[in-house]
């Protein structure tokens, strides 16, 4: 089951994440100071069933709590964890998908298109994508494809020409655009926090910045493939901008919810 994450959602995660576990009474403190005209209990019931948080009963005062899941954790990241995504081990090896997919076929190749940037493959030229990890996810997605060597081919190599491996990057990803993109996005991050906390903060601004905060990271974090350390280039800002991302995110959800206890 698919259910859909916004910027309620997910602080509503985020605070999962935070906590070790916490009282349905603290969620629902939390949200009323971040989204106080939406109702939470369908919220909860559908991030249940959708298998993003599990409730249980606590064996001291806090009554039914709530624990976030491996799928809710994700959601709250966007989909996918940088962090696991930038430690992942790496054998060297490039995985290339090069097709030829003729105009009489324009939706296998708008799919095509499409999966390839889901997987943060990188465009290294005319129909030519790279990326450092395995096709297995690529390939099952077009096994049922009528497709044959001459369409789709997909390759391991390693650079043989002088080329090196930080060459490739740089040819395939706009990092000078995607670093552009993280500079605005910190920017707002240390501009706009007064609206989170402090006398000024009523839930209508917490929310407005809540919002803008969730859409400026999903625009980001669509373009940023996330490679392995070992391939990222110097001066790359992801780093720097998921850690203050968390930080600030985190310590909201925590001093709402302890200012129930």
């Amino acid at each position: 089951m698919r259910t859909p994450v916004g910027p309620s959602i997910q602080l509503a995660l985020v605070l999962a994440d935070t906590l070790a576990d916490f009282s349905v009474d603290a969620l629902l403190h939390v949200w009323r100071h971040c989204s106080p005209s939406q109702r939470l209990e369908r919220r909860l019931e559908t991030l249940e069933r959708g298998g993003m948080l599990e409730a249980s009963t606590a064996s001291d005062d806090l009554g039914r709590v709530i624990r976030i899941t491996e799928a809710g954790r994700l959601a709250a990241l966007g989909g996918r964890d940088p962090v696991a995504r930038w430690n992942r081990a790496w054998d060297g090896r490039w995985r290339l998908v090069v097709f030829d997919v003729p105009e009489a076929h324009q939706g296998l190749r708008l799919k095509l298109r499409r999966k390839l940037h889901t997987l943060g493959c990188g465009y290294l030229q005319d129909s030519v994508w790279i990326t450092p990890d395995p096709m297995d996810e690529l390939r099952r997605t077009f096994a049922s494809e009528r497709v044959d060597a001459a369409t789709i081919t997909f390759f391991e190599a390693v650079p043989c020409g002088g080329e090196s491996h930080q060459d490739l990057v740089a040819g395939a990803w706009d990092f000078a655009r995607l670093d552009s993109l993280y500079s605005d996005y910190r920017a707002f991050l240390n501009r706009k926090t007064s609206a989170l906390a402090g006398r000024s903060a009523t839930p209508a601004t917490r929310h407005a910045w809540l919002t803008r905060e969730w859409r400026l990271w999903q625009a980001v974090a669509r373009r940023d493939p996330f490679l392995p350390d070992a391939l990222l280039p110097a001066g790359y800002l992801g780093k720097q901008a998921w850690s203050e991302r968390r930080a600030i995110l985190g310590a909201l959800a925590s001093d709402l919810a302890k200012s129930t206890r």
